[in-house]
Protein backbone atom coordinates (compact mmCIF):
# COMPACT_ATOMS: atom_id res chain seq x y z
CA UNK A 1 0.00 0.00 0.00
CA UNK A 2 1.64 3.20 -0.83
CA UNK A 3 1.56 6.05 2.05
CA UNK A 4 0.70 9.40 1.21
CA UNK A 5 3.94 11.82 1.09
CA UNK A 6 4.53 13.88 4.29
CA UNK A 7 3.42 17.59 3.76
CA UNK A 8 6.32 19.59 4.65
CA UNK A 9 5.83 22.04 7.78
CA UNK A 10 7.65 25.06 8.44
CA UNK A 11 8.84 25.22 11.73
CA UNK A 12 9.46 28.85 11.82
CA UNK A 13 5.68 29.44 10.67
CA UNK A 14 4.56 27.13 13.42
CA UNK A 15 6.18 29.04 16.15
CA UNK A 16 5.19 32.27 14.89
CA UNK A 17 1.59 31.17 14.79
CA UNK A 18 1.88 29.87 18.57
CA UNK A 19 3.56 33.38 19.61
CA UNK A 20 0.80 34.84 18.31
CA UNK A 21 -1.62 32.77 20.39
CA UNK A 22 -3.21 30.61 17.97
CA UNK A 23 -3.96 27.48 19.24
CA UNK A 24 -2.52 24.11 17.84
CA UNK A 25 -6.12 23.29 16.64
CA UNK A 26 -5.52 26.90 14.78
CA UNK A 27 -1.98 26.22 13.62
CA UNK A 28 -3.28 23.27 11.94
CA UNK A 29 -6.18 25.00 10.24
CA UNK A 30 -3.29 27.65 9.23
CA UNK A 31 -0.91 24.97 7.76
CA UNK A 32 -3.65 23.00 5.96
CA UNK A 33 -3.37 19.97 7.76
CA UNK A 34 -5.29 17.62 10.25
CA UNK A 35 -5.12 18.45 13.81
CA UNK A 36 -4.44 14.97 14.34
CA UNK A 37 -1.64 15.07 11.74
CA UNK A 38 0.35 18.18 13.78
CA UNK A 39 -0.17 15.94 17.09
CA UNK A 40 1.29 13.43 15.30
CA UNK A 41 4.06 15.05 13.39
CA UNK A 42 4.66 16.94 16.76
CA UNK A 43 5.98 13.24 18.44
CA UNK A 44 7.52 12.63 15.56
CA UNK A 45 9.35 15.73 14.94
CA UNK A 46 10.86 17.12 18.81
CA UNK A 47 11.87 20.69 16.74
CA UNK A 48 7.94 20.99 15.89
CA UNK A 49 6.93 20.49 19.76
CA UNK A 50 9.81 22.96 21.08
CA UNK A 51 8.98 25.28 18.48
CA UNK A 52 5.29 25.47 19.85
CA UNK A 53 6.74 25.86 22.98
CA UNK A 54 8.55 28.43 22.32
CA UNK A 55 6.41 30.60 20.40
CA UNK A 56 3.76 30.42 23.26
CA UNK A 57 6.59 31.75 25.53
CA UNK A 58 7.38 34.47 23.43
CA UNK A 59 3.78 35.49 22.92
CA UNK A 60 3.57 35.49 26.86
CA UNK A 61 6.79 37.31 27.27
CA UNK A 62 5.94 39.90 24.73
CA UNK A 63 2.35 40.97 26.38
CA UNK A 64 4.09 40.87 29.83
CA UNK A 65 6.57 43.48 28.89
CA UNK A 66 3.57 45.83 27.53
CA UNK A 67 1.96 44.72 30.77
CA UNK A 68 4.83 45.90 32.84
CA UNK A 69 5.46 48.98 30.63
CA UNK A 70 1.75 50.25 31.42
CA UNK A 71 2.21 49.52 34.49
CA UNK A 72 5.62 51.30 35.15
CA UNK A 73 4.00 54.17 33.44
CA UNK A 74 1.12 54.50 36.03
CA UNK A 75 -1.43 52.83 34.19
CA UNK A 76 -4.06 52.32 36.95
CA UNK A 77 -5.85 49.65 34.75
CA UNK A 78 -2.66 48.03 34.24
CA UNK A 79 -1.96 48.41 37.58
CA UNK A 80 -4.53 46.56 39.02
CA UNK A 81 -4.71 43.77 36.26
CA UNK A 82 -1.22 43.06 37.19
CA UNK A 83 -2.53 43.01 41.56
CA UNK A 84 -5.26 40.70 40.63
CA UNK A 85 -3.44 38.07 38.35
CA UNK A 86 -0.06 38.03 40.18
CA UNK A 87 -0.69 39.57 44.04
CA UNK A 88 -3.81 37.80 44.77
CA UNK A 89 -6.13 40.94 45.22
CA UNK A 90 -9.74 40.77 44.57
CA UNK A 91 -12.11 43.54 45.04
CA UNK A 92 -15.01 43.06 47.46
CA UNK A 93 -18.00 44.87 48.14
CA UNK A 94 -19.28 44.81 51.75
CA UNK A 95 -23.11 46.66 52.65
CA UNK A 96 -24.29 47.22 55.85
CA UNK A 97 -27.25 48.22 56.81
CA UNK A 98 -29.46 48.40 59.81
CA UNK A 99 -33.01 49.68 60.95
CA UNK A 100 -31.97 53.16 60.99
CA UNK A 101 -31.51 53.67 57.58
CA UNK A 102 -28.07 54.24 57.59
CA UNK A 103 -26.23 52.11 55.18
CA UNK A 104 -22.56 51.41 55.08
CA UNK A 105 -20.72 50.33 51.66
CA UNK A 106 -17.06 49.56 52.11
CA UNK A 107 -14.69 48.53 49.22
CA UNK A 108 -11.65 46.87 50.03
CA UNK A 109 -9.02 44.22 48.00
CA UNK A 110 -8.64 40.68 49.30
CA UNK A 111 -5.25 41.05 50.65
CA UNK A 112 -6.71 42.75 53.94
CA UNK A 113 -9.84 42.73 56.27
CA UNK A 114 -13.05 44.62 55.41
CA UNK A 115 -13.15 47.79 58.14
CA UNK A 116 -15.24 46.88 61.38
CA UNK A 117 -16.10 49.55 62.66
CA UNK A 118 -15.41 52.52 59.55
Amino acid sequence: MQTKPKIPIDIAKVEMLAAQGLTQEQIADVLGIADRTLYRRKKEMAELSEAIKRGHAKGIALATNKLMEQVRDGNLGAICFFLKCRGAWSEKLKIESNNTNTTKIFLFDGAQDAPKDA
